[in-house]
């Protein structure tokens, strides 16, 4: 029996080059999916942390708050907005005040902006009903909660819920 020959017929060189490729190819590709992925992971935590923090804002106040997704695709001019509506591909956290909707003046609530490599393309609300343009005001209210939504991002022409 031939110790570099196999039942199959492989040969112990063979499979040397091939893993010697998959090494070569793992040590290319793995920083950048290591990269892109980090990159992903991070500006989704940011998107999770500011959506948490406009509901516990709304809670711990006693008030309603009002979560803008600033959506990818630019609707119809807003006038109502205070800022004139943030660029595209953002969150802002809006509350009312003396009858007017006013930017949230916590620090921790001022407008995110996000990279074009993770981009708002929709908000899908309980029942089906889809929002893909301009701006999307999500109401928080002061009991902390919500009206049922997803966020559907675009990573990298990817999807992502």
């Amino acid at each position: 029996m031939n110790p570099f020959n196999d039942s199959r017929g492989f040969t112990l060189i063979e499979l040397v080059v091939v893993m010697a490729i998959l090494s070569v190819m793992s040590v290319i590709a793995l920083p950048r999916m290591s990269n892109f992925f980090n990159s992903q992971r991070k500006s989704s935590g940011i998107a999770m942390t500011y959506i948490t923090a406009v509901a516990d804002d709304a809670f711990i106040n006693r008030r309603n708050n009002y979560l803008a997704v600033h959506l990818n695709i630019p609707g119809e001019e807003m006038d109502d907005f205070p800022d004139g509506g943030s660029p595209g591909n953002s969150l802002t956290s809006y509350i009312i005040k003396d009858g007017k909707l006013k930017s949230n003046n916590k620090k921790i609530l001022s407008s995110r902006e996000f990279p074009s490599s993770f981009v708002f393309d929709s908000v899908i609300f309980n029942g089906g009903r889809t929002v893909s343009e301009g701006v999307v005001l999500i109401p928080f209210y002061s009991d902390g909660s919500s009206r049922a939504f997803t966020i559907k991002v675009r990573a990298d022409e990817q999807f992502v819920y």
